[in-house]
């Protein structure tokens, strides 16, 4: 499976809560689902593509855990 690079460009931190926002595609109207516990996902609401992604306690999460729950996706370039 080829991984999408997630970088710094693409996320805003929020460090006071430690929540980390990331920004996949241009802004279209989104439905939120938490797929996993502090994880959500937006997906666009006329063809359920992800939009992006809500990771709470990102700070307190194992990169590896990451990799298991959002294969797609490398979070390793991201340095926040």
């Amino acid at each position: 499976m080829t991984q999408k690079n997630i970088n710094n460009k693409q996320v805003k931190y929020d460090a006071d809560h430690d929540v980390l926002h990331i920004f996949l595609s241009s802004f279209a109207p989104a439905f939120d689902d938490e797929d996993y516990p502090g994880i959500v996902i937006k997906r666009a609401v006329d063809d359920e593509r992800i939009t992006g992604i809500v990771i709470m306690d990102y700070k307190k999460r194992d990169i590896k855990e990451l990799s298991y729950i959002l294969p797609r996706y490398n979070f390793k370039m991201l340095n926040v």
